[in-house]
């Protein structure tokens, strides 16, 4: 059984195609989940249900300390709430393979948490946006 730490995935975000705002230290936690809507296709004379693929959904979770530095996550949280914006996932920063498939996707920003934290708490922000795109997974 393969097994590894998870403790170099590696996520950019950004308005453009190809992001290159890398908040990987500043996040300690990321999920990615996309599944299909089941189409029922079951007709007379079957003796299961059958399906299709419908269309592709999902959601992007992370959990991210608030930085106020340029190109960090106050700052680029803010200008994108309300829109669509760019993001990657890979599992390390090594090369992309396989092993180590590069995803990318759109995720529509609808919300933030820009003030967080009680007196000695880090100031942090729980995200959950919806996916915007299909999930697209290069390996090469």
């Amino acid at each position: 059984m393969a097994v590894y730490l998870n403790n170099g995935v590696v996520f950019k975000f950004g308005s453009a195609a190809s992001p290159t705002n890398n908040l990987s230290s500043i996040v300690s936690s990321a999920t990615l989940t996309w599944k299909y809507d089941a189409l029922e296709i079951t007709s007379m004379g079957d003796l299961s249900h059958k399906y299709v693929q419908g269309l592709q959904s999902g959601q992007l979770d992370l959990e991210v300390f608030n930085d106020d530095a340029s190109n960090k996550t106050l700052q680029l949280f803010n200008s994108a709430v309300g829109n669509t914006y760019y993001c990657t996932l890979q599992q390390s920063s090594a090369a992309t393979s396989a092993a180590n498939p590069l995803y990318s996707f759109t995720v529509f920003v609808d919300s933030i948490t820009p003030v967080n934290g009680a007196v000695g708490d880090m100031s942090t922000q729980t995200i959950s946006w919806q996916l915007n795109s299909v999930v697209t997974m290069t390996t090469s």
